[in-house]
């Protein structure tokens, strides 16, 4: 019942890729965001390949924006963007998931998640493939849940439905 927004340190065309393949493996729609598009349930936008996917609100929708700014960061797309544009829009009715990944890309918007309310869970560090990126979360304290990855799905889906 909810949307979801991606955001996979990948090049241009490979997070086309990863939005096909992830479509044809899930009864959710999955597409490379394009900008624009409505954030909806059982939609799930992918971040494309050097932009940036953000949220921004149109009357009483939240649409998906897509940017080159900011231009200076490591990543790009950047979970920290993301994030933290998740945190101003949707506030205590988010829920951030943060999954393996080298460094910290994350923490500052997961920071900023958490300071809204909204819900986080990491991946643990026994099922991620590095753990940097949820080891960031985890250790700043600000993870309501630390799970492997075999249960994430059914904790995001347990948490939705609460």
């Amino acid at each position: 019942p909810v949307g979801i927004l991606i955001v996979q340190h990948m090049p241009p065309m490979f997070t086309k890729s990863l939005a096909n393949r992830l479509d044809s493996l899930s009864q959710l729609t999955v597409v490379e965001a394009e900008g624009g598009e409505k954030i909806e349930g059982g939609m799930v936008f992918v971040a494309p390949g050097e932009k940036h996917l953000t949220v921004k609100k149109s009357g009483r929708e939240y649409r998906t924006l897509i940017s080159d700014e900011p231009a200076n960061l490591l990543h790009r797309p950047s979970v920290d963007v993301m994030t933290a544009s998740v945190a101003r829009n949707y506030q205590h009715k988010a829920l951030g998931v943060i999954m393996t990944g080298m460094g910290k890309d994350g923490l500052k918007g997961m920071t900023l998640m958490k300071a809204q309310g909204a819900t986080l869970f990491a991946q643990d560090e026994e099922s991620s493939v590095v753990y940097g990126m949820p080891k960031a979360v985890v250790d700043a304290g600000i993870a309501d849940r630390v799970c492997p990855l075999k249960e994430m799905a059914a904790s995001i889906v347990k948490e939705i439905d609460s």
